[in-house]
């Protein structure tokens, strides 16, 4: 696989096609088979329906009798959802600008927002209905039936770290609602409370996987980490790295928001995804955003213009950068 930053046409692709991927292997799941055994007439109270990528699924709302559906919305609010009025002031949402942009950045801005939805209109909406209909049978509920009789949306929105905006009664934002801190497993709270000089988050999250850097990459952050004082715990999805500097831990997965809730946490390298900016935001720690895809370039703008972060783009890490960056964030007042 090859890590790069995504430009803007590419992103609204890329968009779609994980809409695709997602719904095909929602198809192939044991939740789904079960639930389609559930006899005819059967009825839910409720329904909570995926409103990023979830559409493929809709002939479920027709199947258990059409009762009252919750949309959730896990990453920023894309235009479709929120901006029947596209509002000027704020960017499209794989631009990596603040709501300070200069007219050129605005007409970009609503341009895109424009693209998106007419993509979505001739491609996305008759794509998920072909893969429904491939799957389901033949249903005389559409997409767009399903989308204007929404009865809420729980949007993972949060005007302290997001654009204000102005929403309808019906759209409750509930960003930073899945922030729970949980005590540490005891080899890592070990290693937090024994650090002398910090300790420093590394995690791409779910979606980007630091296997997949690259050697050249991975070999550059190594040697940075290898320079500095501080203990590093970075989430790392395989165990063939070797020879490893003592100061660097090694995890396949890390309980993120509880590291980062550690009064030893100094500083979080991130990829910058929403659920993580929530997270740096309940816990007051610097960061570094490494963005490659949709919101994630605007949230690591959003840590730049807040004063609380720095960003490296992914094709400039080099071992320099990368630690002069650090200095920077930890050092800088």
């Amino acid at each position: 696989m090859e890590m790069k930053n995504f430009n803007t046409w590419e992103t609204i692709n890329a968009l779609w096609s994980f809409a695709e991927i997602t719904c095909i292997l929602d198809y192939q799941t044991e939740g789904l088979k079960t639930i389609m055994q559930y006899p005819d007439g059967f009825k839910f109270d409720l329904i909570v329906w995926d409103f990023n990528v979830g559409h493929c699924l809709f002939p479920l709302i027709e199947k258990f009798g059409r009762p009252p559906v919750i949309a959730v919305n896990p990453f920023i609010n894309q235009p479709n959802i929120l901006r029947n009025i596209w509002q000027s002031f704020i960017p499209f949402m794989a631009h990596p600008h603040t709501d300070h942009m200069t007219l050129w950045q605005k007409l970009k801005s609503n341009f895109f927002s424009v693209v998106t939805e007419i993509t979505r209109i001739i491609h996305y909406i008759p794509r998920q209905t072909e893969l429904a209909e491939s799957y389901f049978g033949k249903v005389n509920l559409t997409i767009q039936e399903v989308e204007t009789n929404v009865s809420l949306m729980l949007a993972n929105y949060n005007p302290v770290f997001n654009y204000v905006e102005a929403l309808p009664p019906n759209i409750i934002p509930v960003g930073g609602l899945h922030i729970q801190s949980k005590p540490l497993p005891v080899d890592l709270k070990n290693v937090l409370d024994d650090s002398k000089f910090g300790v420093i988050l590394f995690s791409l999250g779910s979606n980007v996987q630091s296997k997949e850097l690259g050697e050249e990459k991975i070999q550059a952050i190594i040697k940075c980490f290898s320079r500095i004082n501080q203990t590093v715990i970075w989430k790392f999805e395989n165990n063939n790295l070797t020879n490893l500097p003592k100061n660097i831990h090694i995890r396949r997965w890390v309980p993120q928001n509880d590291i980062l809730g550690h009064p030893n946490t100094v500083l979080f390298i991130t990829h910058g995804g929403l659920l993580s900016s929530h997270e740096i935001i309940y816990n007051g720690v610097p960061v570094i955003g490494i963005p490659f895809f949709l919101d994630q370039f605007q949230n690591v703008e959003n840590f730049i213009a807040k004063g609380i972060g720095e960003k490296v783009e992914f094709n400039e890490i080099t071992e320099n950068i990368l630690c002069n960056t650090i200095q920077k964030v930890l050092h800088d007042k």
